[in-house]
């Protein structure tokens, strides 16, 4: 991973071979950034990407274990128990063109991921949510 800190922005190249998620979040965690924005486009060798199934509280998983355009990377960065949570979504497509997107559990960069990541001066932290199940954004938290 090479990176470069520009006015607000911290621009972010995966090589081929690294994690996408396990990555983000050490320079998150070694940069001190506790919220962002995450923006990117890419390749991938595979990607493990699945939906939220509310009734089971529980995500869904399938793994896509052959290359594919990442053609859309969206999410924010927020922590959970004090260290950075990655929240991301992907769009990823085939060689035919067809796509696939959800929830990004993990994914290995191919050439190359260009990430835009957008700190935001603030704190924001995740609280359990029963309903749910899951662990969303406590605004009450933002400072």
């Amino acid at each position: 991973m090479v990176f470069n800190k520009t006015t607000g922005q911290i621009l972010i190249r995966l090589s081929k071979g690294e994690e996408l998620i396990e990555n983000l979040t050490k320079f998150c965690q070694k940069h001190g950034i506790k919220t962002a924005q995450v923006m990117g486009i890419g390749a991938v060798l595979w990607a493990d990407i699945g939906h939220y199934d509310l009734s089971k509280k529980e995500y869904l998983y399938k793994k896509y274990e052959h290359t594919m355009e990442l053609t859309s990377l969206l999410g924010n960065v927020s922590e959970k128990d004090g260290k950075p949570y990655l929240h991301l979504h992907v769009n990823i497509s085939d060689k035919d063109g067809k796509t696939y997107g959800g929830h990004l559990k993990e994914a290995v960069c191919a050439g190359t991921i260009e990430i835009f990541l957008t700190p935001i001066e603030t704190t924001l932290n995740r609280r359990f949510d029963n309903e749910t199940g899951l662990a969303l954004w406590d605004l009450s938290s933002a400072k």
